[in-house]
């Protein structure tokens, strides 16, 4: 029997989506996150160098950008949970995982940034509750595969540069950003519209001034439910610039590729029992 429907895990399914409380809501012009306020961020590393970001969304998989592994020898790669200060080496709860297989969308286009998705199967289970936890970050369920999310607020996090020409940030930060419609994002910003496809959405402000920048590819973009709950919609794929006038942030929209999540997770353990099948 599977470990995800043995009694003891059902009996206590974790919740998904609950980190600690933070301050209020360097990424560009945001602030730093509360320690264990993401607890699903991750760092991946490539020959121990910190260069991306992604989410814990069960117990063996984590969800990045297919831009962070495509191309890279995945045996020179290690994602690092329950990372706060990458300042810190005397950090004991760091968790340091080898990913054991790498799965990019079979539909990614390198230039475009289009199916811009990946799943990494680490090498072994994360603990979801009890000591030493990474709770995950909730996927939307199969009512909001058409909810835009539109003037909504999304949280971005990551650990990189503070500034388009700046250095990474040491410790984990966090900006909020009003998550647009596409067809604004086509029309009444500086991209083309061609750009802008419908696997992907845009976050930021028409003055610019907040967004993720390099560093940050692979990690989420969340919106908070109103009953405290955070959801994965967006993964951190492409922009001009970092934080520019008419620029705002391009992520990739998860809820184009739930079904290919579940599909490629099979042996997850999920915090809630899979919504039904999608389509």
């Amino acid at each position: 029997m599977s470990d995800c429907l043995s009694s003891a895990f059902v009996s206590s399914r974790p919740a998904c989506g609950l980190g600690e409380p933070g301050k209020s809501a360097k990424i560009v012009n945001g602030e730093e996150a509360g320690k264990g306020e993401f607890p699903w961020h991750v760092g991946i590393t490539y020959k121990g160098r910190f260069y991306c970001g992604g989410a814990v969304i069960n117990d063996r998989y984590v969800l990045t950008a297919a831009h962070c592994v495509y191309g890279i020898n995945s045996n020179r790669l290690g994602i690092v949970a329950r990372e706060f200060d990458r300042g810190n080496p005397n950090d004991l709860d760091t968790l340091v995982l080898k990913p054991q297989r790498i799965v990019i969308h079979p539909n990614f286009v390198r230039d475009t940034f289009e199916n811009d998705v990946a799943v990494v199967r680490l090498d072994r289970a994360l603990p979801l509750s009890g000591t030493g936890e990474v709770p995950p970050v909730c996927l939307p369920g199969a009512s909001d595969i058409h909810n835009a999310f539109v003037n909504e607020t999304g949280v971005v996090t990551g650990w990189g540069r503070v500034l388009e020409s700046g250095q990474t940030s040491k410790t984990l930060q966090k900006v909020g950003v009003p998550i647009m419609s596409n067809d604004d994002c086509k029309t009444k910003t500086s991209y083309e519209a061609k750009e802008i496809l419908d696997s992907m959405m845009c976050a930021g402000y028409k003055e610019g001034g907040k967004d993720a920048c390099q560093g940050d590819s692979g990690g989420p973009l969340h919106w908070k439910s109103p009953s405290g709950k955070q959801y994965l919609v967006g993964i951190v794929s492409w922009g001009r610039g970092c934080a520019r006038r008419g620029l705002p942030g391009v992520y990739t929209r998860i809820t184009k590729f739930l079904p290919w999540i579940y599909d490629n997770t099979p042996d997850g353990c999920y915090c809630r029992e899979r919504e039904p099948r999608f389509g």
